[in-house]
């Protein structure tokens, strides 16, 4: 039994030195003594947190020293010593300074030091200067990206009247505003609007010149991972850079290198908290009278850490209890490890060390890695590895004059429980900008392989390999709201299944097989999107199992109406006299024919069930949904609907209503509730 366990040590420590402030003729004399120190200044309200605008001089005794004049009034204010601030403890004027710490308070009043303060020692400490926000200063952090952030005009280069145009994609935000420089970092001044593809989009004018800017997602504060113009924000982090030139356009052949960051004062890395509680209570009505009585609860409680190191390095672990799980009573229950990662993300690379962590999907389209079972679950859960994968291109060259890059992506990985499985996979795409801007050409390819120990000497593998190819191509108008994009995609994939008896010198095959994809992806510029879909699964055992499959679909969407309908029609070729029923459902209904029978969290949906045995099949998919206020509220009602039958002319065999009533009683809180009503007819 193989044990891997992450461990996030975080290193506290401190700072001493002899500082104080004092009156002179000349003005207010600021003193610290740090003989080592490289650059020594004093920032504050009369300098507008500036820290180049009072740099402190070395004397022949290690004290920095220097003389501002002050007129009468209160300033807060703070050392900054090699880039490290420093509040003064032992003043006892001091003000919260918004971020868990203190500033210094000095009182000036005709030229003189109100309640003289004595040389002190300090604690390493940070300000709240107007240019520099934390990053991620609220209690949860969402699970979302950003895709293109900024751009100038309408999709062809044209500038547009409104300013700059800002995204973000944050699908399941409640709220999403742009906060920067250029309106004083106010959450509230510019609130972004979400469009039918959940992307939060937002115009800002803007004059010349550069800006700082983060979106601000439910309160969290989140830097522009695409934007390769960043700054240091002096927290560990980095705002993002956004530059206008004179006629309003979106600079973007300059590029400002980031700064690599490290961990500078006790207060950084931020620790942060998240967590969810499920509760099962159940009421059973006592047998000698009608009064119900409240049955023992059971609980099911995650509290998450996450550690932000500094811009690059984070780590994160859950820790659970229940009290059902571990068979107790619930005050005899302990806090127990249930899963953690540990990432290190580069401008040039990722890695990504995991524990039971599920967090990742190769993009091909039938996933050689990830999208597990009916759910989708990502690949990560009961397994422990290292995956790693290219940011940047790991090469570029030109092929035939066509602009032609290549990244690549692989994962390591080993059982979370008793046994030794070991499984391991990579895939390589090699871009092609045919024409930029328009059409781009996309060849992946991969490969993924588990073994599987049955005793010491023998085994059972799993190998998978892939070769995808994807080709778009944007149509652009400048009336449109954006682009109207064809995707069309294709995939071969096959596996082989076999038993291995003496490790490596005996191997028998007892299961292989193929699949095959090609879908057309259709993007309009406003709200619709409509998808046709086809899958060829084939199994090779004593005589060959087909399935072929074809989904047609589309979603429509609105800022209050959204709908999404999808229809899928299989045939099945399943010869029950050569091939069990096991086996049929094990290699094509629960895996969607990939081959891959250990794979867990792969239930098949009760609607699936009812249609097993048919040659024939259809399955419909149904989602509606309407946002609306009402007394300033905010209100969403849904439907769901799904139908299976054999084919169209016959009678559904199942058919599921579900309907949900959602209240956003605040950006925190919401209140969900729905209704289902199955028809079964089989």
């Amino acid at each position: 039994m193989r044990k891997v366990i992450l461990f996030i040590m975080i290193f506290c420590w401190g700072s001493m030195a002899f500082a104080g402030v004092s009156t002179t003729k000349k003005g207010v004399e600021f003193f610290y003594e740090a003989p080592d120190a490289g650059k020594v200044c004093v920032a504050g309200e009369f300098n507008d947190w500036n820290t180049s605008a009072h740099v402190m001089k070395l004397g022949d005794d290690g004290v920095w020293r220097i003389v501002i004049p002050l007129s009468s009034g209160s300033y807060m204010y703070k050392f900054v010593v090699d880039d490290n601030w420093y509040a003064d403890p032992d003043n006892p004027k001091q003000q919260d300074d918004g971020y868990g710490g203190v500033n210094s308070v000095i009182l000036i009043s005709n030229d003189e030091l109100v309640e003289s303060i004595k040389p002190s020692t300090v604690d390493i400490i940070k300000p709240p200067p107007k240019s520099r926000i934390a990053e991620d200063t609220k209690f949860k952090i969402p699970s979302t990206t950003s895709e293109v952030n900024i751009m100038v005009g309408s999709p062809s280069g044209t500038a547009m009247h409104k300013g700059i145009r800002f995204l973000y994609k944050a699908p399941d935000a409640s709220q999403v505003s742009v906060a920067g420089d250029f309106n004083d970092w106010d959450t509230s001044k510019h609130i972004m609007s979400k469009n039918r593809d959940g992307i939060w989009e937002i115009s800002v004018p803007l004059e010349t010149g550069t800006y700082m800017y983060k979106f601000v997602v439910d309160g969290n504060w989140i830097a522009d991972p695409d934007n390769p113009k960043q700054q240091d924000d002096g927290y560990g982090g980095v705002n993002s850079l956004v530059e206008v030139s004179p006629s309003g356009d979106l600079v973007v052949e300059k590029v400002v290198e980031q700064k690599q960051t490290g961990v500078r004062t006790f207060l950084n890395p931020k620790v942060l908290f998240d967590g969810r509680v499920y509760s099962k209570n159940i009421f059973e009505k006592e047998e000698y009278n009608d009064k119900l009585m409240l049955d023992k609860p059971l609980y099911d409680i995650n509290l998450g850490v996450k550690i932000k190191f500094n811009s690059q390095v984070e780590g994160y672990t859950v820790m659970n209890i229940n009290n059902t799980a571990e068979g107790v009573d619930m005050w005899k229950t302990h806090l127990n490890f249930k899963r953690s990662y540990l990432k290190l993300d580069t401008p040039y690379f990722l890695v990504h060390a995991f524990d039971k962590f599920g967090f990742l999907t190769f993009d091909d389209p039938l996933h050689l890695v990830g999208s597990i079972g009916n759910k989708n679950y990502n690949f990560g859960y009961d397994v422990m590895g290292v995956y790693g994968r290219s940011n940047l291109p790991m090469f570029k060259f030109p092929l035939a004059g066509i602009p032609m890059q290549f990244q690549a992506e692989a994962v390591f990985a080993d059982n979370a429980g008793d046994d030794d499985t070991d499984i391991n996979a990579y895939r390589g795409k090699a871009l092609f900008d045919i024409i930029p801007e328009t059409t781009s050409l996309r060849f992946g390819f991969g490969e993924y392989h588990a073994q599987l120990p049955q005793t010491s000497t023998s085994s059972k593998e799993h190998a998978s390999s892939e070769f995808d190819m994807q080709l778009a191509y944007s149509l652009i108008n400048t009336g449109w709201q954006g682009p109207m994009e064809f995707i069309l995609s294709g995939e071969y994939y096959q596996f082989k299944d076999t038993n291995n008896e003496n490790m490596d010198s005996l191997k028998t095959t007892f299961a292989k097989g193929d699949r095959i994809f090609a879908g057309l992806e259709v993007n309009f510029p406003a709200v619709l999107k409509i998808y046709a879909h086809f899958q060829r699964n084939k199994l090779e055992f004593a005589r060959d199992i087909t399935k072929s499959q074809l989904t047609l679909g589309g979603e429509f969407s609105t800022e209050k109406i959204y709908a999404k309908v999808a229809a899928s029609s299989w045939k099945t070729d399943f010869p029950d006299s050569l091939v069990s029923w096991n086996d049929y459902y094990v290699y094509m209904e629960k895996t969607d024919g990939n081959g891959r029978w250990f794979q867990k969290y792969t239930n098949v949906p009760y609607a699936q069930y009812t249609l097993m045995g048919y040659e024939t099949a259809m399955y419909w998919d149904i989602l509606l949904g309407y946002n609306f206020e009402l007394f300033h509220q905010k209100f969403h009602v849904g439907y769901e609907g799904k139908i299976a039958q054999q084919d169209i002319k016959y009678e559904p065999k199942l058919i599921e209503n579900i309907a949900s009533l959602q209240w956003d009683i605040s950006p925190q809180w919401t209140l969900y509730t729905n209704l289902r009503v199955p028809i079964y007819n089989d």
